[in-house]
């Protein structure tokens, strides 16, 4: 009887988590998946030998490192369709991934329980996923990389935790997460664990890890040379970073930024709302001027980022694994501009949450909290609270208040 239990439990939580999904895949096909159109168009042009183009020649914008580019090109040579479903299948390996193992910590101490552990590990994952929905949906809906940059950045902080794993898994975690973090700039912070970090017998490890870190900003800076020259490799780093600048500050409702938030509840301006056709609205009132958010949003990333930075260089300690959670979750607050599809970093964060809330005896306020957090972050949207509501959850970075609370609640536990 509890054989059969466990496996109802295991398909409702599939089931729960399916529903979602197809959700997110539909709109994804509807809607075209536009962030995926924009990558797959760069692999497309690095695979036809015309890279030099690739931030030049898009269908929005392309404002990640050359390497990136190079490194997935081989999908440019798919059909866009066939590219996007292995983009899709790769990414809820990955989020599987992340949970398996960060539901596996959690309750490492408490395997002498066992059939108890194992629906503990099962439930902490149902529910730090379904905490973190919202991002996840939005991170397949548009096609985004956020998901496989959380799954690098767990497996790298994995394989150098654990003394254990092999050579060469240590080498290709740290080459892949070296990649993205050049590619997508946030993870950076991460690349500082191999060289100031460094763990009881791992040296040969450390070794590795930092070979392989060397290697990826090798790859990044020279792979175009192979097909456009010294020249016009150096031309293209210099695009990227014309590239980047251009970007500027996006203060649409969409940014969920520490800066963008007070921008739009204290400085008057109206704020455009991209759902509805960037109709601006306006929020709050003429509090700061232009020249006092900026030094406050500066004051902010600094001391946060110093935080963060902080953090890595204290290292796990005795508790590796919210070393590790708070670390993930910490790595966009600094950003001037956080779409939703970012907060994907939080789930670490949330499984820990639930795992522990799951082992407490007295559950009440935890479960409230949880709750509060789940309404914060998945009903908060226009197709649930509707377009007044939905704009001014929006402008008020729900997200990242959401975000702020699953962290804090994190370091608490």
């Amino acid at each position: 009887m509890v054989l059969i239990s466990d496996r109802v439990r295991l398909r409702v939580s599939f089931l729960i988590l399916l529903v979602p999904l197809a959700e997110s895949f539909r709109r994804a096909i509807a809607r075209g998946a536009p962030d995926f159109r924009v990558f797959h168009h760069a692999w497309s042009l690095v695979w036809q030998g015309a890279g030099a183009q690739i931030y030049h020649d898009s269908p929005d914008r392309f404002l990640y490192s050359p390497g990136f580019a190079w490194f997935l090109a081989p999908l440019g040579a798919c059909a866009p369709h066939v590219a996007f479903v292995f983009w899709c299948l790769l990414k809820v390996f990955a989020m599987l991934w992340v949970s398996h193992w960060v539901a596996a910590e959690a309750w490492s101490k408490e395997s002498s329980l066992g059939i108890m552990t194992a629906r503990g590990r099962l439930l902490s994952g149902v529910l730090g996923l379904l905490l973190v929905m919202r991002p996840f949906l939005v991170d397949i809906e548009y096609g985004q990389v956020n998901i496989l940059i959380l799954f690098l950045a767990v497996w790298g902080l994995a394989t150098h935790l654990n003394v254990r794993s092999s050579v060469l898994t240590t080498a290709v975690s740290w080459f892949l997460l070296g990649m993205i973090a050049l590619a997508k700039i946030f993870p950076l912070p991460l690349l500082l664990v191999p060289w100031f970090l460094p763990l009881k017998n791992s040296v040969g490890k450390l070794k590795w890890e930092r070979g392989s870190v060397l290697a990826a900003v090798g790859f990044n800076c020279l792979v175009p040379v192979w097909t456009l020259g010294w020249v016009g490799a150096w031309q293209l780093l210099l695009d990227w970073r014309d590239a980047v600048v251009a970007r500027g500050v996006p203060l649409e409702s969409h940014n969920q930024s520490f800066m963008a938030m007070i921008h739009h509840l204290l400085s008057g301006d109206p704020t455009p709302i991209i759902a509805q056709h960037y109709q601006p609205i306006l929020f709050g009132a003429a509090m700061l001027s232009s020249q006092q958010i900026l030094l406050v949003s500066l004051f902010w990333t600094l001391l946060v980022g110093g935080g963060v930075f902080a953090w890595v260089l204290r290292g796990p300690r005795e508790q590796p694994l919210k070393w590790v959670v708070l670390l993930l979750g910490s790595l966009i607050l600094p950003l001037h501009l956080i779409w939703k599809a970012y907060f994907v970093m939080a789930l670490p964060a949330a499984i820990f949450v639930a795992a522990r809330l799951l082992q407490r005896q007295k559950k009440g306020p935890g479960l409230i909290l949880f709750l509060l957090l789940f309404c914060c972050n998945n009903l908060t949207t226009f197709d649930v609270v509707g377009y007044g509501w939905g704009a001014f959850f929006e402008a008020s970075s729900s997200l990242l208040v959401f975000h702020l609370g699953l962290l804090i609640w994190g370091a608490c536990l």
